[in-house]
């Protein structure tokens, strides 16, 4: 197989937005060719989200099929990055199937909507420098770019914070309970946080 007609723009499937930079094969569309998914989290991301995980000249890639029902995805997941979308979709199932409350507060931003967050995270703390610890002016916002959610409650952030690397997922900053990102592959422990958004 090869892969043509890289896709400039995001466009919906399945209910996600497909990342920029995403292909086709073979008719389905391809994201984050990165990503290395072990057989159990090709079968579970398959049979939870509708994306399937394949071997191409060597690189695990997801193809995404259309999913099936309005339960494909977990509220909030609009504009975020594929990955991530089915990561949180999946782990907020399982919370929810331990009894532990979970729901995004914040994903995808716009510019604008961010720059807004900047201003007055500049105007609270001060100085840019003392609000970069907080938030990021948009071009460097990992919200804006579909790679962040927010949660609460504190018991589901805590939740997953213990469990999210099953997915990928991981707390980025000492300073936020409530950030997450896939940071890791599905299984193999979180890297070490980072003080706060400022020493990205």
């Amino acid at each position: 197989m090869t892969t043509s007609s890289v896709a400039g723009q995001a466009d919906a499937v399945s209910g996600f937005t497909v990342a920029r930079g995403a292909g086709e094969i073979a008719g389905k569309r391809v994201i984050r060719p990165e990503l290395s998914l072990c057989r159990y989290h090709r079968r579970m991301l398959r049979w939870r989200v509708g994306a399937v995980a394949a071997v191409v000249a060597g690189i695990t890639v997801l193809l995404l099929e259309p999913a099936v029902g309005p339960a494909a995805g977990a509220d909030g997941i609009g504009g975020l990055d594929p990955v991530l979308a089915g990561a949180y979709t999946l782990a907020e199932q399982q919370a929810h199937a331990e009894g532990v409350p979970l729901w995004i507060n914040s994903g995808y931003r716009t510019p604008a909507e961010q720059e807004q967050l900047w201003e007055d995270g500049i105007a609270t703390y001060g100085s840019p420098g003392a609000a970069r610890r907080w938030v990021l002016p948009p071009e460097e916002s990992t919200h804006v770019q579909g790679r962040a959610v927010d949660v609460a409650p504190q018991e589901g952030a805590n939740w997953l914070e213990a469990n999210g690397n099953r997915w990928g997922l991981c707390r980025t900053y000492e300073n936020e309970w409530w950030h997450f990102e896939v940071a890791t592959a599905p299984g193999a422990p979180c890297p070490a946080m980072l003080p706060d958004a400022g020493d990205r």
